[in-house]
Formats: structure tokens, C-alpha cells, sequence
């Protein structure tokens, strides 16, 4: 019985695929990734939870630069 792959799982099989046949393109992609992050990676390696404690640590930051930094 075949187990069902989850929508993540396809899609790094798939980079995978493009990353074997196009090495090259690869290589400059990843050149320009490392010079301006990809946030779509951080955010899917988050998950929700972890997506939105991190919307959270920013809110309460801020608010505490409103609070006594700029205050």
C-alpha cells in the first residue's frame, strides 16, 4: 500500500528533480539566494504554530520599542 505524500514532501522531490537536471541554474540561484534569503523556506519550515508565535515575538516587540524606547 503506496503512502500518501504530503503537498511538501512533492514539492522538494521536485526541486530535487530541477536541481539534477539544470546544475548550473542551480548554482546561480542558490548564489543569489545566499545574498538575499528566501522567506518562503523560512515560513513553510515554520509551520502555523511556529509562524505565529514569530508574528507574536514581533508584535510584543514592538510594542515594547513604542512603550519605553520611543516613549
Amino acid at each position: 500500500m503506496a503512502e500518501e505524500k504530503r503537498p511538501d514532501q512533492k514539492q522538494e522531490k521536485m526541486k530535487e528533480q530541477e536541481r539534477r537536471h539544470h546544475a548550473a541554474g542551480n548554482a546561480r540561484d542558490g548564489y543569489h539566494r545566499a545574498e538575499a534569503g528566501d522567506p518562503s523556506d523560512l515560513i513553510r519550515g515554520l509551520g502555523w504554530k511556529g509562524f505565529l508565535i514569530l508574528i507574536v515575538g514581533l508584535f510584543a516587540a514592538y510594542v515594547v520599542y513604542a512603550l519605553f524606547i520611543r516613549g
